[in-house]
């Protein structure tokens, strides 16, 4: 038997299922195999995942656990995909913009091409200053005299 540190807090059931999944993304997991995994009950264990999978990131597996291959009701961790300007998660709406593997929502993808329309104008604008200020030079020099 391990014996945990003095100050060592147990953790709770739902927080090791959590982990249980979390180390293993996208592999499904019956209730009777977290149950034996977290030594508590599978009726427990049931109630348990039933409250995971109301969230984002827990959801109904298919139908055959990635531990004992029996065809049953799993639950699967499922990784977010996140947008590469924000680091927000991307929905299922279908609102986001897929360019060379990276995902972007479709705001932080309009909002990186107007920063480039706007980093454009602003280096065309001060050329246009620098050849204002030449072309001035230029007409400020007195002219030499023709005979």
């Amino acid at each position: 038997m391990v014996e945990r540190p003095q100050g060592a807090h147990a953790m709770s059931t739902p927080a090791m299922v959590r982990e249980i999944l979390k180390q293993a993304p996208g592999d499904a997991l019956c209730d009777a195999c977290l149950a034996f995994s977290c030594a508590t009950s599978l009726l427990e264990m049931r109630q348990i995942t039933a409250s995971l999978r109301e969230g984002a990131e827990f959801r109904n597996g298919p139908t055959g656990c990635a531990s004992c291959r029996r065809p049953t009701t799993t639950t699967v961790y499922v990784i977010a995909t996140k947008c590469a300007h924000c680091s927000g998660p991307l929905g299922d709406d279908g609102l986001g913009v897929v360019l060379g593997g990276d995902q972007f929502h479709h705001t932080c993808w309009q909002r990186l091409l107007s920063d480039e329309k706007i980093r454009l104008s602003r280096a065309l604008s001060r050329e246009s200053r620098r050849l204002i200020e030449r072309a001035r030079a230029v007409m400020a020099r007195p002219r030499p005299e023709m005979e």
